[in-house]
């Protein structure tokens, strides 16, 4: 698959905080919003999902590089979508996760993005 590139003004991520600087006072409530879907198997493939759908051009810069860990941008991104959380704190609720934990989100990905390269062949 050809890499797809978009300015970053167009990325959806970018649009809705993923990136941003966040309130100190918030950063407890965002690591655990981040950290309770990242443990919740059917909410996690529907952010994921709701992701693609909804985040076209983030997704198409995204996915179609192959040299990005395709899963934590998934998963940064639905922890952006649904709990407004920006991806370096989504980094420390990741790392408060079990290592099941992380496997089964990680199997989650793996879902969404073999159905978005089986869609985008």
């Amino acid at each position: 698959m050809k890499r797809i590139y978009h300015s970053y003004e167009k990325w959806e991520d970018w649009q809705n905080g993923m990136f941003a600087s966040h309130d100190p006072e918030q950063q407890d409530k965002f690591v655990w919003d981040a950290k309770g879907l990242l443990i919740n198997p059917s909410r996690l493939l529907s952010a994921m999902e709701t992701v693609i759908i909804h985040w076209i051009i983030s997704s198409e810069v995204n996915m179609t590089h192959r040299g990005r860990n395709r899963q934590a941008w998934l998963g940064q991104s639905a922890c952006c979508l649904v709990c407004g959380t920006p991806e370096n704190l989504t980094k420390i609720a990741w790392n408060m996760l079990s290592e099941f934990e992380k496997s089964e989100a990680n199997k989650i990905a793996d879902i969404v993005i073999n159905n978005w390269d089986k869609n985008h062949e």
